[in-house]
């Protein structure tokens, strides 16, 4: 379905695993820093790095597996 947010949901998906290689959709052709400047939340205090997390838990063998990408930029 159209407008349903799935680019919302995949673009930071693929920027957190592939970072400049990651080919967001942009309505424009921006480069990477100007991408990163765009998912930069304008509405807190500048006083940590902008970052990206992305977690993922399942069960192997009766244990809980993390993994863990965690990218981030000034």
């Amino acid at each position: 379905m159209n407008r349903g947010g799935k680019t919302t949901l995949i673009d930071p998906i693929r920027l957190a695993l592939y970072g400049q290689r990651a080919q967001c959709y942009t309505p424009i052709n921006l480069s990477y820093t100007d991408l990163l400047s765009k998912c930069v939340n304008t509405k807190v205090d500048a006083i940590e790095k902008t970052r990206i997390e992305l977690v993922h838990k399942h069960i192997e063998d009766d244990k809980q597996i993390r993994h863990r990408v965690l990218r981030n930029w000034e």
